[in-house]
């Protein structure tokens, strides 16, 4: 596993394979035995192979085709992961019931997020949990994303680094081997600015109640990124964010159960 990113990605990947475990023992099912959904599940690559490797059932589900076709290409679990192009219809067609669903950074993309959650209800089991990775609507990512579209800084970061790899591979003169391509949704956005009140009020909206919460990252949004790479700062992002008010951080992760 490569080590952590500004986004705490790791921190995400760890809370969401610590709840499947934890949900595990607490309804003394073995692994191989829960159906998890990934909803939103994109190429597979940051949390749905990840999630298949505890052993379990998965099914990982996206609108982006192209994700789906290179998940299901690349799936190094085809005994115990399956990945769907579709959506929350496609998933009640199939007619599958889930002990455990996960949606990880995709409500705030979705434009009607109760009536998908609803949806999606219908599928999951009564004694089931949903773990959630949403950013703060409201916190440093947000804030430094609006900044950057507003004055065009994205853009021009991702100008400079492009002009600047491509000045290094002169200099350098070597053929560098072209890497396989995999394919991410970016035209997919935010559309829901979220907040701890506002998502509590979504989950009883939907039968859900909230049983843990935790913060994720402080900072991090991609122009960020680009320059504080260094290990010693994300290291130290990840870790003050448990000490900082949920308010003040970039992103959080639920696991709520579902109400009967």
């Amino acid at each position: 596993m490569n080590r952590e990113n500004i986004y705490g990605h790791h921190k995400k990947l760890n809370f969401i394979l610590t709840a499947i475990r934890n949900f595990s023992i607490a309804n003394s099912k073995k692994l191989t035995d829960i159906k998890v959904l990934d909803f939103g599940c994109g190429n597979g690559t940051a949390v749905s192979y990840q999630i298949a490797g505890l052993g379990v059932l998965l099914t990982g589900i996206d609108l982006h085709q192209e994700s789906i076709e290179f998940a299901e290409a690349n799936n190094p679990f085809p005994k115990n992961a399956k990945f769907i192009y579709g959506n929350e219809d496609k998933v009640l067609d199939s007619s599958e019931s889930f002990d455990i669903v996960v949606y990880s950074d995709i409500i705030e993309h979705l434009n009607e997020p109760q009536r998908v959650l609803k949806k999606i209800r219908q599928v999951h089991k009564d004694s089931g949990i949903i773990i959630v990775a949403i950013p703060n609507g409201y916190g440093p990512f947000e804030i430094e994303k609006f900044i950057s579209k507003y004055l065009k800084l994205e853009w021009l970061v991702n100008k400079l680094f492009g002009l600047a790899s491509k000045c290094k591979k002169m200099i350098i003169r070597k053929s560098i081997k072209e890497e396989k391509q995999i394919p991410y949704n970016i035209q997919c956005k935010h559309v829901q600015f979220i907040t701890i009140k506002s998502f509590r009020k979504l989950m009883e909206n939907v039968g859900y109640r909230i049983l843990q919460m935790s913060n994720g990252a402080f900072l991090g949004a991609p122009v960020s990124e680009r320059f504080l790479r260094f290990e010693w700062f994300i290291d130290w992002n990840v870790k003050v964010a448990d000490k900082l008010p949920s308010q003040f951080v970039s992103t959080w992760y639920f696991v709520c159960e579902k109400m009967k």
